[in-house]
């Protein structure tokens, strides 16, 4: 978080005097970052640099664990390993294979979960 607001707060594109800067910095890393939605400053006309690294953190972040804000990290490289592996049952239908993530076999039961909840 330190580094991101020195970052954003770096950036010559934020208004006002370094220590109002950190502050809006701060404000809005933590705000975008647990989703809780405090605005101290319209980052919306900051530089795209601020913004970008800003909207990163905020995906990182709200997907880390919890779904505060957004669908938890571990459910995209399943859906797209589970998308990869329908297709390949497409083409070759005989043949055997298991999903796996971090080398260990993926529950029938966890993958119709993640992709109801994606589903949603």
């Amino acid at each position: 978080m330190l580094v991101i607001t020195l970052l954003v707060a770096g950036d010559s594109g934020v208004p006002g005097h370094l220590l109002t800067k950190l502050r809006d910095a701060a404000c809005q890393a933590t705000s975008l970052a647990s989703s809780t939605g405090c605005v101290t400053a319209d980052f919306e006309t900051w530089p795209r640099l601020a913004q970008c690294i800003l909207i990163s953190l905020m995906l990182m972040c709200a997907c880390a664990g919890s779904t505060s804000g957004g669908i938890k990290v571990i459910r995209s490289p399943l859906v797209l390993k589970y998308s990869v592996l329908q297709i390949s049952r497409l083409i070759h239908p005989r043949e055997v294979r298991v999903l796996k993530l971090d080398h260990r076999p993926v529950s029938r039961e966890l993958i119709q979960s993640v992709l109801s909840s994606c589903a949603l």
